[in-house]
């Protein structure tokens, strides 16, 4: 289902009658959503509304406009909240799951207030932002993983990565209903490490949030591992 004007995202949803709560679930960088369509199908067959969308996870297509994968997934939040009820679900509450690199722009649709511009085809008025998430093996510093590469976009100032980085996110906050995280690493020691610098500070910010470590799995192994689709499943229920 087309939710921007070039972008589709696959929808999967119980049998049955709702209302039933609803996950948007993002790919990994240089990825394509079908990499998620079986943990959509999985969280979907224990009664949750599912919205796996493509969104510009190439780096070619960030250096082109590097809030491309802000704007994509801030349109995928809003049009699955806007067009939940057509497949039984709810949309008063969204919340996420994301792997590798997606897990750094999930992060960014749960802590960012901003408003985010895109071509979406569900209007501004529709809150972009989501109530949680689940980081499958996430990459949660992408200032850092930009800098330790060597496809890094010369044109980007330090700042510029900043902004595209969910650590430049994370705010002290209160209030009742504060974002619930959830976070799952394998054997890739960069991506505990970054894991446990996300998780202190979230934490530090006054967010609930748990780390489990499945040091056996690989990075792609992650998504499966045990109690990743329970936990997002019981996310969603609130």
């Amino acid at each position: 289902v087309p939710y921007t004007s070039k972008l589709t995202v696959d929808v999967y949803y119980p049998n049955g009658e709702g209302p039933w709560p609803v996950a948007v679930v993002l790919h990994g960088g240089e990825d394509h959503k079908a990499t998620m369509s079986d943990f959509g199908r999985a969280v979907a067959q224990l009664g949750v509304v599912v919205f796996v969308p493509e969104w510009r996870s190439f780096p070619a297509q960030l250096e082109e406009h590097r809030f491309s994968a802000i704007e994509d997934v801030a349109c995928a939040v809003r049009f699955a909240r806007d067009r939940a009820d057509e497949y039984g679900g709810d949309g008063e509450r969204i919340v996420m799951a994301a792997w590798s690199l997606g897990a750094n722009f999930a992060a960014i649709a749960v802590l960012r207030d901003d408003p985010v511009e895109g071509d979406c085809v569900a209007g501004p008025e529709v809150s972009a932002r989501a109530q949680g998430m689940v980081g499958l093996d996430g990459v949660y510093n992408f200032t850092e993983l930009i800098l330790a590469g060597s496809t890094s976009p010369p044109a980007w100032s330090t700042d510029d990565m900043n902004e595209i980085s969910a650590h430049s996110y994370v705010r002290t906050t209160d209030g009742d209903d504060l974002p619930v995280f959830r976070l799952f690493t394998g054997s890739v020691e960069e991506l505990n490490a970054q894991a446990e610098r996300f998780r202190d500070d979230i934490r530090q910010a006054g967010f609930e949030v748990d780390l489990v470590r499945h040091l056996d799995l690989s990075h792609f192994a992650v998504i499966f591992a045990p109690g990743t689709v329970e936990a997002l499943v019981d996310l969603a229920f609130g």
